[in-house]
């Protein structure tokens, strides 16, 4: 006999995202503690399982997406050649969380010309 779950609308409609979205084989589901997990699956094999830093609730799904569709573009873009957790750290580096130090910026910068 199979056990069903219900589950709350905003699963099915963050999964439905995933599926719309991102190329085949990425799944979302709750991990421990309340976390987002992240399984990505290849010719049926699981090939990663991680979490990623957001909250498995409502409020927390659709920034949850957005830097999973950034990890799936980096990993598209690199012919699947990068690792999936290194496509998740350019998704955080390049998502609008990462706090900019302009003044540190323009002297790095400044540094550089020096040297070019």
């Amino acid at each position: 006999m199979t056990k069903t779950v219900d589950q709350p609308s905003w699963v099915k409609e963050f999964r439905k995202a995933v599926k719309a979205s991102i190329p085949k084989g990425w799944l979302v589901m709750q991990g421990n503690k309340e976390s987002t997990r992240d399984q990505i699956r290849k010719d049926a094999k699981k090939i990663v399982d991680l979490t990623i830093p957001y909250a498995w609730k409502e409020s927390d799904w659709s920034s949850a997406l957005l830097r999973i569709r950034s990890a799936a573009k980096a990993y598209e873009e690199s012919n699947q050649r990068l690792d999936i957790k290194t496509c998740f750290n350019i998704a955080h580096t390049v998502s609008s969380e990462t706090e900019i130090n302009l003044e540190k910026t323009i002297e790095t910068y400044r540094e550089f010309k020096k040297i070019v």
